[in-house]
Order: structure tokens, then sequence, then C-alpha cells
């Protein structure tokens, strides 16, 4: 199992915000629900440094993986770029 030091999310708020939410896999995030809030949770295990967009912008890469094996990159922009880097 994985212990988690440093929580950012209080385990209570964490609980609260998945309580009314679909979990799906890292795995079957190709087979989305087409309606409705869901939520799928993964591990960063790669950061790109800071790359310009096409417009002008900043966007950065992550490397995600649900530690079984499947992996996915995540591109961030704009807000979330300005939010999480």
């Amino acid at each position: 199992s994985i212990r988690i030091k440093e929580r950012t999310i209080p385990v209570a708020l964490l609980d609260s915000y998945l309580q009314a939410r679909t979990f799906v896999r890292l795995s079957n995030l190709k087979k989305v629900p087409e309606s409705g809030d869901w939520v799928t949770i993964a591990v960063v295990v790669h950061r790109s440094s800071t790359r310009g967009s096409s417009n002008g912008g900043k966007y950065t890469i992550w490397g995600l993986s649900d530690l079984k094996g499947n992996s996915m990159m995540l591109m961030l922009f704009g807000e979330a770029y300005e939010k999480f880097w």
C-alpha cells in the first residue's frame, strides 16, 4: 500500500468530493461515461519543463500512472497550468 506523507486535501473533504461521482479507472478512460460526473485517480510519475504553445501560452505535460502498468499523458494549459504548475 501507499502512504501519503503530506496531504493537500483532508481525507473528509476528499471523501465528500468523491461521494457523488463515478470512479473511472485510468485503464478505462477511453470508455468514460458521456454524461454525469466522474473522477479518476492517478500518480504523477513525470513532469515536463514548461513549453510554449503556438498561441504564445505556456503548458506542461504530466505523465500519469495507476501503478498497475496503465499510463497516460496529461497536458495542462491556461488556468490549469497556472494553478498546478
